[in-house]
């Protein structure tokens, strides 16, 4: 076994043993289990947080302390929570120092304001946010077809003041991106007295971005919740690959279309769940089976079905939006397809694409 300690204001040392690593934080015995308990939830509602090991508590000797009414005794107990370590996780120390480049900046904020909207969105009020208290993690993820990219995803790495509330108010929010805003000034400052030459980005910038990412990810969050509510299709599950709010407002409007349609059909008022699961199995799902069959990876490679189904629905919306009226399937397709190139071969290809869509699609 091989142990080495780290920064932080608990003690935290580091475990290696066999194949595994290990964070070991001493901390009291109530917050040891408090934490672990909170990582456990955290897991369950699919939060990005460190893994739980376990704990270990120590039984002191009590300690004696002189009062003016007698002799009175306390514990000296210490605790200690354990945590498996992130080998593919940057911790703040190390970020803190790198001269990212912009895009990249920005990636690393649009992460950690994920963080922020997904715990948020589960009224969950973090209560100690800062850069120091998250890593940034390297995940591997896999499309439908196995293709594998690299995603940044950011990591609650401190449950310790986490809490879980019936709700959680407009203000609580506000007040966690301003905590955290505050706490990367402070990083900055002793940055300055680190390296008073440092090339330091401009926080206030940072704090911009950092916000509006955030009202994008949990007003979407919301949609995909309300939309769940009303149709009982779940975004995440049914229509994988909706990152945009529009996208949703477009497949709500088009399932209103549908059962409009079946309503008409039945002569009787169809409710919105029942005509949302018609929609889905007569209309989305038909149509991703015929995006498999005719190959849309040739030229679109990075795309699942789903994908490609939902950026040209989020397509016909924008344009829709800007012509002031309902430009249509076949508009929307050719649009979209138009900035990828004028190959004759690929022409041929966006009107199988039409027909297929027509095919489920009548408008």
């Amino acid at each position: 076994m091989n142990f080495r300690a780290g920064l932080s204001r608990h003690v935290v040392r580091f475990l290696k043993a066999g194949p595994y690593s290990y964070a070991i934080k001493e901390t009291s015995p109530y917050n040891a289990v408090y934490e672990f308990e909170n990582y456990i939830k955290l897991i369950a509602k699919g939060i990005h947080t460190l893994i739980p090991a376990g704990t270990v508590i120590v039984k002191g000797l009590p300690i004696e302390v002189k009062t003016r009414t007698g002799i009175s005794y306390q514990t000296d107990d210490r605790a200690f929570i354990i945590t498996l370590l992130e080998s593919t996780a940057l911790p703040d120390s190390y970020l803190a120092k790198l001269n990212f480049k912009d895009s990249n900046r920005k990636q690393i904020l649009k992460a950690i304001s994920e963080l922020f909207a997904v715990i948020h969105f589960h009224n969950i009020y973090w209560g100690d946010a800062s850069l120091a208290n998250m890593m940034i993690r390297f995940v591997k993820e896999k499309d439908a077809h196995g293709r594998v990219r690299t995603a940044l995803k950011a990591v609650l790495a401190d449950a310790e003041t986490v809490e879980f509330l019936p709700s959680i108010s407009e203000n609580l929010r506000k007040n966690e991106l301003e905590n955290f805003h505050e706490s990367m000034e402070w990083m900055r400052e002793d940055l300055i007295l680190l390296d008073k030459d440092a090339a330091l980005p401009d926080l206030e910038s940072d704090h911009q971005y950092l916000k509006s990412s955030y009202n994008n990810f949990y007003g979407l969050y919301q949609l995909k919740a309300d939309f769940f509510t009303e149709t009982g299709l779940d975004p995440d599950f049914h229509l994988k690959g909706i990152v945009n709010p529009v996208t949703i407002k477009e497949i709500r409007k088009q399932i209103e279309e549908h059962k409009w349609y079946l309503s008409e059909k039945a002569n009787n008022e169809i409710n919105i769940i029942d005509a949302a699961i018609h929609w889905y199995e007569s209309i989305y799902l038909p149509t991703l089976g015929e995006f498999e069959k005719i190959g849309i990876y040739k030229y679109f490679p990075f795309r699942t079905p789903a994908m490609l189904y939902l950026e040209i629905m989020t397509h016909k919306y924008y344009m829709s939006e800007k012509a002031g009226y309902d430009t249509g399937i076949k508009e929307a397709v050719y649009s979209y397809a138009s900035d990828l190139g004028n190959d004759p071969n690929f022409l041929k290809f966006v009107k199988k694409i039409i027909r297929t869509v027509l095919k489920f699609v009548k408008k």
